[in-house]
């Protein structure tokens, strides 16, 4: 029988065999079938041609100059190492250097790449930055892929090479790199890294079409068992057991006789009654509603969200118990600009503001009507999501009329006599049908003596998972109308993001998109957003609004026409902005008032009009696609291979240690 190319490791032997000088390294019948036995393998018996240097083909001297390991063969050339030669302290020195060399991409390239550096640098917070960085690039957390990482690094066999049977060979005839591809990936780092940086690229992709289309908990496992949606029906008939107009009559172990539980549950989980600075903030919340403030008039844009109405409802019976004083009617009004639903919409609308208006008069309910001739608004707008940014189309504007109609809710508010009193303009999202959190409206009424909400405005900072991150990441979810505070120490983020997004020029739709799919914005909202940067207090932006914002009415009358909604000078800024940055300065966002929107039901649209326009968007700009779909690969690419080598070299030098420990007790005895 001809001797096989393919040299091999004796497993009853406890040292590898050691040959010099030996022109070539061969194994005949009998240990062909050693390594069917020891590896369930099949090999040809002859090898010719361009297949006889297979196994040459497969080893080379580079290979030498990474980590060996010794479950098969290893060659320097066409020989064998010794088992001395391989475990040796040089090599374990060799892996501590990759170990060092593996960390240092992984901890010191985030402080490279970006600034955002916390303002504290504590072991602690140097952590958390990296976190988050990684977090930002990759789009999902760190966690999952540092797992991922070990147990595939932990299951892979330690070999130089791969041995592959026999009926592989013939497709390796005419393709000798994917032989060299496929072997060693213990060795060659990069090419695991390549591969599943590859399948992790197109899962999180995966993931984000499946939530953008269809929102499910579902998509989200790393929220199951911990993610709490708070829901208004649940709020109103715990707030009924409140002492909102004598909270004196309270105990100091119940806070405005509410449960520790019930705290939780009317403030989505941010707020404690076993935390004295949040009673105190919320209780100055309550005085200057009661005392001070002018009542409170929410004002909301609505189309085809029938179904949205009854959670609508139940948020403003909710807040009925915090404002009434002794079943005194206190100032509370709700102001709607409707336009074009096909679904019922303005009916209902009509239907519940008559019902009030009839018997209960607790609140007003003010619909706004499109002059005597369309009462109804049917302006025939067409939705700005069905606008498609196609080749044709490419600046189809992504925020369309919304920023006209509230510029006219506003003005209907500001120009009523009705509304001359009131002290506040709470502006949300009609279709995200969640708890406003009663309590967190409370604490941040109450902010620094309850003087901040009167001089600034505040938004809540609800939050929603992450498309693409399987519910790892859930930050504050409306990134197209946050700005950050200007600092120097985030200059050069602010900088490479303005660069992302002027990919395509002003007026392109990517213009209103790319704050949504720009890893520096996800990192400046999340750093903001930390606990352990800002430790719970309100932190100032430039602008922001997440579904639900506060707007101290005076300050806006005091600005006058200086104030107003608009979508930029091209179109594609979200309206949120430009009121923000006329108000003032700056704004705050409070992370103790909070909505946790629903994974099936996630703020902004949602749908395959949604994903339609995404791959539009995307495909139709090569920059675009080849900056974000290569960027995350390569991002993965590093991350996941630094991991990767860390893992190997970390066991390899086990291994050495084992044998070299194995190996004195040998000579002991």
């Amino acid at each position: 029988m001809a001797a096989s190319s393919i040299d091999y490791l004796d497993k009853s032997n406890t040292r590898l065999k050691h040959r010099k000088s030996v022109e070539k390294c061969t194994v005949d019948s009998n240990d062909t079938e050693l390594l069917k036995k020891h590896f369930s393998l099949e090999f040809e018996e002859e090898s010719k041609g361009e297949d006889a240097g297979f196994a040459d083909a497969l080893v080379s001297d580079k290979l030498l100059d990474r980590p060996a390991y010794p479950t098969l063969p290893l060659f320097r050339g066409k020989c064998y190492l010794s088992e001395n030669e391989l475990f040796s302290n040089q090599g374990i020195y060799r892996d501590i250097l990759w170990i060092i060399i593996s960390l240092s991409v992984v901890f010191i390239f985030p402080l490279i790449l970006w600034d955002g550096y916390p303002d504290e640098f504590e072991v602690r917070s140097f952590f958390r930055h990296t976190e988050l960085v990684w977090c930002s690039l990759l789009h999902i957390s760190t966690w999952p892929i540092v797992a991922l990482s070990l147990v595939v690094a932990s299951l892979v066999p330690m070999t130089e090479f791969i041995i592959l049977p026999s009926y592989l060979s013939k497709p390796l005839k005419s393709s000798r790199w994917l032989s060299y591809f496929v072997s060693s990936p213990s060795v060659h780092h990069w090419k695991i890294s390549i591969v599943l940086s590859l399948m992790l690229t197109m899962t999180v992709s995966t993931q984000l079409f499946l939530q953008m289309a269809f929102p499910s908990l579902l998509w989200n496992p790393f929220m199951w068992g911990w993610y709490t949606v708070y829901l208004p029906k649940d709020a109103n008939q715990t707030i009924q057991r409140g002492c909102f107009s004598n909270p004196k009559d309270a105990s100091n172990s119940q806070p405005l006789c509410l449960t520790e539980h019930e705290w939780s549950q009317l403030s989505s989980g941010t707020l404690s009654s076993r935390n004295p600075d949040d009673v105190a903030t919320v209780l100055a919340g309550l005085h200057y509603l009661k005392s001070q403030s002018g009542g409170l008039v929410i004002n909301a844009l609505a189309r085809n969200v029938v179904n949205s109405i009854p959670a609508l409802r139940q948020n403003m019976e909710g807040l009925l118990p915090v404002l009434n004083d002794n079943n005194a009617k206190m100032n509370l009004s709700l102001v709607i600009f409707e336009n074009d639903s096909e679904d019922g919409t303005r009916d209902a609308f009509k239907q519940w503001a008559q019902e009030e208006a009839d018997g209960k008069d607790r609140y007003t309910l003010d619909i706004i009507q499109c002059g005597d001739k369309n009462p109804d608004c049917r302006l025939n707008i067409v939705d700005r999501y069905e606008v498609m940014p196609s080749f044709g189309n490419p600046t189809a504007s992504g925020v369309g009329k919304l920023g006209d109609f509230r510029q006219i809710a506003m003005n209907h508010i500001l120009s009523n006599p009705q509304y001359d009193n009131y002290s506040h303009m709470i502006v949300l999202d009609v279709d995200l049908g969640v708890s406003i959190s009663p309590l967190g409206l409370l604490h941040t009424l109450g902010l620094e003596n309850a003087e901040l909400s009167q001089t600034h405005v505040i938004a809540s900072s609800s939050r929603q998972s992450w498309p693409g991150s399987f519910g790892s990441v859930v930050p504050p979810y409306d990134l197209s109308a946050y700005r950050p505070k200007k600092t120097d120490k985030n200059q050069r983020l602010r900088r490479m993001h303005r660069q992302f997004c002027e990919l395509m020029p002003k007026g392109d739709r990517w213009r209103n998109m790319c704050d949504a799919a720009s890893p520096m914005q996800l990192f400046l909202v999340r750093s903001d957003d930390d606990f352990i940067s800002n430790k719970g207090r309100p932190y100032e932006v430039e602008s922001a609004f997440n579904g639900l914002t506060i707007y101290p009415l005076p300050v806006i009358r005091e600005k006058g026409k200086e104030v107003f909604y608009d979508a930029g000078d091209d179109n594609q800024r979200c309206e949120h902005i430009s009121i923000n940055l006329a108000l003032n300065d700056h704004m705050y966002v409070n992370p103790k008032w909070k909505m946790n929107l629903k994974p099936n039901k996630p703020g902004g649209p949602s749908g395959i009009v949604v994903v339609k326009t995404i791959l539009l968007t995307f495909f139709a700009r090569v920059p675009v696609i080849t900056s974000v779909l290569v960027g995350n690969w390569l991002f993965f690419a590093l991350f996941f291979m630094s991991c990767w080598i860390v893992t190997m070299s970390a066991r390899s030098i086990c291994k050495r240690l084992e044998l070299e420990k194995n190996q004195q007790l040998e000579e002991e005895v």
